[in-house]
This record gives C-alpha cells, sequence and structure tokens, in this order.
C-alpha cells in the first residue's frame, strides 16, 4: 500500500499508462477475488433462496450464454455456476477495462477532464432539478389527483342514493292520503244514517 500511494503521489501529466493503471488494478483486484469466491460459494445459494444481489441483474440480460459459446456448449445457456463466472469476467473486461482506458484519458488532459467535470455537473443540476420538481410538483399533482376522484366518487354515490329515494317519496303522498280518505267517509257515514229515519217518515205518509 505504501507504494500504491507513493506512485499515486508521483503521478502527474506525464504518468505512463502502467503507472496510472497498476494502483487501480490492484484496488480492483481486492475487490474482484474476495467478491468471486463469496458469489461462487454463497451468493448463488442466497439467490436461490429468493434474495437479490448484484449478480441478480446482470443475469436478466443472459450473461450465462457467454460461457456457453466459449466452452462450445459444454456449459448450459442456464447453469448458474457458468452464469456467475461469465459475470465476473465480463465486469472485468466490459466495466473495468473500457472504464480505466476512459479515465486515463481525462488524466493526461485537462480540457478533456474539465468538460466531463462540467458535464457531470450539469447532469447532476439537471437531474436534481427533474427529482425536484417530481416532488413538489409530480407527487402533489399526483396527490390532488387522488383527492379530486375521491370526491367526485362520494358525489357520485350521493347522487345515486337521492335517485334511489325519489321514487319512494313520490309514493308516500299516495300511501298519507289514503288514511284522510278513509276519514271522510267515516265522518259521512254518520250524517247518512242520521238523514235516513226522515226519509223513511217521508216514505210512510
Amino acid at each position: 500500500m505504501a507504494q500504491i500511494s507513493h506512485t499515486v503521489e508521483k503521478a502527474s501529466d506525464n504518468a505512463t499508462f502502467y503507472e496510472f493503471v497498476r494502483p487501480s488494478f490492484i484496488v480492483y483486484m481486492a475487490w474482484w477475488i474476495p467478491y468471486s469466491i463469496w458469489l461462487l460459494s454463497c451468493g448463488l445459494k442466497l439467490e436461490a433462496q429468493g434474495y437479490e444481489i448484484g449478480f441478480t441483474y446482470f443475469a436478466t440480460f443472459g450473461v450465462g450464454k457467454v460461457a456457453h459459446y466459449l466452452t462450445c456448449k459444454k456449459v448450459a445457456a442456464d447453469s448458474k455456476v457458468g452464469s456467475a463466472i461469465s459475470f465476473l469476467f465480463v465486469h472485468m473486461i466490459c466495466i473495468y477495462i473500457p472504464s480505466i482506458c476512459l479515465c486515463y484519458v481525462f488524466f493526461i488532459n485537462y480540457w478533456a477532464n474539465f468538460v466531463l467535470v462540467f458535464v457531470s455537473l450539469a447532469l447532476s443540476t439537471w437531474r436534481g432539478a427533474n427529482y425536484y420538481e417530481y416532488l413538489m410538483v409530480g407527487a402533489f399533482e399526483k396527490i390532488l389527483k387522488e383527492c379530486e376522484d375521491a370526491e367526485r366518487k362520494k358525489h357520485d354515490d350521493l347522487n345515486e342514493k337521492a335517485e334511489e329515494e325519489a321514487p319512494e317519496s313520490a309514493c308516500d303522498p299516495i300511501i298519507k292520503e289514503a288514511p284522510k280518505e278513509n276519514q271522510v267517509a267515516a265522518i259521512n257515514e254518520p250524517q247518512q244514517r242520521k238523514s235516513s229515519p226522515s226519509e223513511n217518515k217521508d216514505e210512510a205518509v
């Protein structure tokens, strides 16, 4: 580690590619080797139990096919072990090596590094602004829409309930008028009985 630190301190614009890559490669190997052992011994077992690990995401891209074709189809395309080994080497060849080569270009060129920093700052600001807009406008608008839909549904339910009760209320006066007619008939009936004796007398005379 002391030698790595000494190499980094001496790094400058005229540093060779080997001097630039060597410290990062040592650090990468310090991660890659233990992770490879863990993935092949424990990681695949955890994934089989339903846990999601870093390899799970890359497995969806079909990295197992790499081992399938490189071994002349001796390793099955859906082999978990073959997929894990393919993932480890694909990570090194397709992610680490291109990244470290690109970083070396920005390391030796001031203006390239300046443009990279400017673009990174612009993208960070733009993405941060979009996220802030989503929190302050998009999420709030979504909440307002949900409240509006709930209020509209409540209003529609009240209207349906009022329409269901309307026919029943229209029939009530007819039901209530019936007793009144019976009362009038009950009042007129004694009067008719009183008038009947006089009519009988007239008939007798």
